[in-house]
């Protein structure tokens, strides 16, 4: 740098007193000098600060969304560690005022076909189930908190609810294995406006046989009806 600083000087002075017979005036040739000299002084620190601010041959940036993705999918994985699945046999008011916080939830995140006024009116329905239904079993973290539902009447699992929180995590699958190993589910409904949920049933081996126009309470939400394939049946549920 002081180098080139030097070398930018020589050249403003030579300038003055190469020029004299161009430009006569010597106070006009003094500050034609200075320009040249501060122009490319200024030029020299640009490029250089540039230089300073890029990186090294061979390096990376760093990728701060690809970090916060790594963070999530940790955290996710810190949720599962220490989930475990109970069967509830405690249905009162606390109990199903939390399962019914983690419906509302995950309807809200999940099924973009319901306004907002359908699901307000869904809610009796649900908490009627949630009291009603044969078995209840709840996902619970490390701390006993409640993350994710699922009730099973008979060999069908008639709901199944992941907080918005706690997707990805794999707490779907526990619950699914459980019902189908432990609780003997053979088969589900699931609204076809809900394609998401469809593909997560046919991962976990379950297949479409046939569908109604109407779901449970009459409304116009066609539900799939799936049941768990024939050759998982007979390898006893495992995929």
């Amino acid at each position: 740098m002081i180098v080139a600083y030097v070398l930018f000087l020589a050249i403003s002075i030579a300038f003055f007193y190469f020029t004299s017979g161009v430009i006569t005036n010597g106070i006009i040739r003094f500050i034609v000098s200075l320009v040249i000299f501060f122009a490319l002084s200024i030029s020299i620190t640009v490029m250089v600060v540039s230089k300073g601010d890029a990186p090294p041959p061979g390096s990376k940036t760093i990728d701060f969304e690809e970090m916060e993705r790594i963070r999530r999918n940790l955290n996710k994985e810190d949720q599962m560690s220490g989930v475990k699945i109970e069967i509830v046999t405690q249905r009162d008011q606390a109990v199903r005022s939390t399962l019914l916080e983690i419906w509302e939830a995950s309807v809200a995140a999940t099924h973009d076909f319901l306004a907002a006024k359908d699901i307000q009116a869904l809610k009796p329905h649900v908490s009627e189930a949630i009291q009603s239904i044969e078995t209840l079993a709840a996902a619970k973290n490390e701390h006993g908190i409640a993350v994710a539902f699922m009730g099973v009447e008979r060999d069908k699992i008639e709901m199944l609810f992941v907080a918005p929180q706690a997707r990805g995590t794999g707490i779907g699958r526990e619950l699914i294995s459980y019902a189908v190993d432990k609780l003997n589910a053979r088969y589900v409904d699931v609204n076809e406006q809900n394609p998401q949920a469809a593909g997560f049933y046919e991962k976990m081996g379950f297949e479409v046989f046939g569908r109604s126009e109407l779901d449970a309470q009459g409304n116009p939400y066609p539900l799939l009806r799936m049941r768990l394939k024939e050759r998982l049946l007979q390898s006893g549920g495992e995929s």
